[in-house]
């Protein structure tokens, strides 16, 4: 054995020999496991499947301009206190595979309202990536997604409130052409506001049925990355083919999962088409659902609407710039104090340009901006179709 491989051989049995004695030295004072524990984190790599593999190139064109921040209500009206911004999410959640355990909370903090990728000059599907992570948590760690008892109730038949609403008050007619689906918020949480609705359509004698036992249309279940879909597959049992409803949210999500075998109508597009009018002398405004005129541009309907009272309409989104009220994605219902703050900010050019009846036709909305005003101010807040009701 040469020199060189002789003093080799040497440092490699020094430094073994130094190993075992500072193991069996830490092992003694009982620090070894935990010291590692503290200093290092689990990997947590996960597989990736042939369709999230293709689609990763698009995730991936972020070039860190920043101009989606100038979008993003929690950037904009929070600060950056409560969410790192879009930006942020396009490049750390695209470039490594995301570590789950740690965007646990903030990637369910954002309201999927669209309205980063529409400035986008890269094109990069922020909504996308954000689901993409939530659909991750609930197949690999489903105890860190905060839906666990939605999900739990819906399936076993419920809502995600774990709650069976009352039947709404209407006449039941023997062949509905129309199946109104009503939703979990205006079935429980604006109840009245959703009786209303009925009672609407019910006076005008249109031949319409709710389902008996509505679940879930599946949007707060789905957004947390669980495929849920009960409630189309009752009404394809039904032989009813049009689907109308007056929540933004479930107008979207059916729309997206029924995959053209319904014709699915927002109300607001229904009423117009309909030729209601609406009978009012206050200062009407309108808030858009981000989700109806974003992605679906559903802008001119409710305005015919409103434009049929002949009372002074302050349209604020005049430019189509108007935000997410806060609620979206699921955030009015795991952070309902962060999602009131965004409708207060959304709510200001309101109430300075004097609006006293606020309409908005989303039952999300409708809670979240109620949340923005308080008791004492002369604006009040209702669904279009409700107030539609009040004013016939």
């Amino acid at each position: 054995m040469d020199t060189r491989k002789a003093y080799a051989t040497f440092l490699l049995g020094k430094t073994y020999i130094g190993h075992l004695f500072s193991r069996l030295a830490v092992w003694k004072r009982g620090q070894g496991y935990s010291a590692f524990k503290e200093k290092y984190l689990a990997d947590n790599f996960f597989e990736l499947t042939p369709e999230e593999r293709n689609a990763f190139p698009g995730f991936q064109k972020c070039i860190n301009c920043g101009v989606c921040i100038t979008q993003c209500l929690f950037s904009v009206d929070l600060l950056h206190e409560e969410l790192p911004d879009p930006e942020n999410i396009a490049c750390s959640l695209s470039r490594p595979l995301p570590d789950l355990w740690t965007v646990k909370e903030d990637i369910y903090k954002c309201t999927l309202c669209g309205a980063c990728e529409t400035v986008c000059p890269q094109g990069v599907p922020i909504s996308e990536i954000v689901q993409f992570v939530r659909r991750k948590i609930s197949v690999i760690a489903p105890e860190l997604a905060p839906y666990k008892e939605g999900i739990a109730y819906t399936k076993k038949g419920y809502n995600v409130f774990g709650e069976r609403p009352a039947p709404f008050v209407y006449t039941k007619r023997a062949k509905p052409s129309y199946l109104l689906y009503m939703g979990c918020l205006y079935s429980l949480k604006e109840r009245e506001a959703g009786q209303r609705i009925v009672s609407l359509l019910d006076n005008a004698a249109l031949d319409f049925t709710i389902l008996a036992e509505e679940t879930c249309c599946g949007m707060p279940i789905d957004i947390d990355g669980n495929c849920y879909d009960v409630d189309l597959k009752r009404i394809a049992e039904m032989n009813i083919k049009t689907i109308i409803a007056p929540c933004a949210q479930c107008y979207s999500h059916l729309k997206e999962k029924a995959n053209g075998n319904f014709n699915i109508l927002h109300i607001t597009e229904f009423l117009a088409d309909a030729g209601y009018k609406l009978k009012a002398k206050t200062n009407l405004s309108y808030y858009d659902p981000c989700v109806l005129h974003i992605k679906h541009n559903i802008y001119d309907a409710p305005r015919q609407l409103i434009k049929t009272s002949g009372a002074k309409f302050i349209d604020i989104n005049h430019d189509k710039s108007l935000l997410c009220c806060g609620a979206g994605g699921g955030v009015g219902m795991l952070y309902p104090e962060m999602a009131g703050a965004v409708a207060k900010e959304r709510l200001k050019p309101f109430k300075e340009a004097g609006t006293e009846i606020l309409l908005t036709e989303c039952s999300y909305c409708l809670q979240n901006l109620r949340r923005g005003v308080s008791a004492k101010e002369k604006m009040k807040v209702y669904s279009l179709t409700e107030y539609l009701f009040l004013s016939s």
